[in-house]
């Protein structure tokens, strides 16, 4: 059994996830401990009881440690199946982060899969409903993977009650991610979801995206959303349209700060990844670390920074795969290459 320590790296969620992904694609029974020990709140939360109970029941697995606050669990993972399956979180946990785990879990799969679960689309610390569907999706296509995602209802915090599906087609295995960053970027779509708020915010915050990247010599196309659900949100997702790299950025609107703020705030990110010739940007690269790691062919990409959260997901890949990452600096960029 593979003993992960889950105060590694970031310390975080991501550890636990990652591992128990890992574990059902691999088939490697895992013991995670120290769960999220040096968090304000410690041990398992609902979104993440709510991953490994979704994995539990593709997988057949045998756990022990499943409950909310609990530093330890262990996961013995079975057969993964096909099939139609629906999950609650119960709060405004991430539907991204639940999906983006089942995703890494499913990357073998024989059989199709179909999920659908209900908490948050779009919340704190981790991607938005439109990051999800427009950034991390196609770069899972460009690796071999059939996904669909569907977005139901949206939902914010603190009451959640959004709602996502995807549908997961059998793998016949994974691709190189190849991403070299020698095209330039012309193009730029992008989505302002509104709930529940006055919808001059969402004008606002759409005319500065698009003043921005226009001045930038960028081609620029960015739609409003506007939903009714029983949580209340705001807040951007731009990414670039390119053939050789895979960038987006993502703000949530908040108290205090202006629509054009939110705005400025995610096109700089962007605009600092295409300026830099970056493939992927740093939040992309974390979420395909694992992929990479499980494809038995070389993947490389540059990107501007390396985050706590790749490193992490390069050491669980490393305990599960024994895959190391090479990460070289080429000017003011990172190289990073599976092993």
């Amino acid at each position: 059994m593979i003993e992960i320590d889950g105060s590694t790296g970031e310390g975080g969620g991501q550890v636990l996830r990652t591992s128990a992904a890992l574990s059902v694609v691999t088939g490697e029974p895992v013991r995670i401990f120290n769960i999220r020990a040096n968090r304000r709140k410690p041990g398992l939360r609902p979104q993440h009881l709510m991953v490994l109970k979704m994995l539990k029941e593709l997988s057949g697995a045998r756990t022990s440690g499943l409950e909310v606050n609990s530093d330890e669990v262990t996961f013995e993972p079975g057969e993964l199946k096909g099939g139609s399956f629906c999950f609650d979180i119960g709060t405004a946990g991430s539907i991204t982060l639940v999906f983006e785990a089942c995703i890494l879990a499913l990357s073998g799969t024989g059989e199709k899969v179909s999920l659908e679960v209900t908490g948050g689309t779009d919340v704190k610390w981790s991607p938005s409903w439109d990051f999800f569907g427009n950034v991390f999706v196609p770069l899972t296509a460009r690796m071999g993977l059939d996904v669909k995602a569907e977005l139901i209802t949206r939902g914010h915090n603190p009451e959640g009650g959004g709602k996502g599906r995807i549908e997961v087609m059998p793998s016949k295995g994974l691709l190189p991610l190849v991403l070299d960053g020698g095209d330039a970027v012309n193009e730029v779509k992008g989505t302002v979801f509104l709930s529940n708020l006055p919808e001059h915010i969402a004008k606002r915050m759409r005319s500065a995206a698009v003043n921005i990247l226009m001045k930038n010599g960028l081609n620029a196309s960015v739609n409003i959303h506007r939903t009714e659900p029983v949580s209340t949100g705001t807040g951007i997702t731009i990414w670039s349209v390119s053939d050789d790299r895979v960038l987006g950025a993502q703000a949530l609107g908040e108290r205090g700060v202006t629509a054009e703020k939110v705005a400025e705030m995610t096109v700089n990110e962007l605009m600092g990844d295409i300026v830099s010739g970056a493939s992927i940007d740093v939040h992309s690269l974390d979420q395909m670390i694992p992929f990479m790691a499980l494809c038995p062919e070389i993947s490389s990409c540059k990107v501007r920074s390396i985050s706590d959260h790749s490193s992490t997901n390069m050491l669980v890949s490393e305990f599960f795969l024994g895959k190391r990452f090479d990460r070289s600096l080429e000017g003011e960029l990172y190289r990073i290459r599976s092993g």
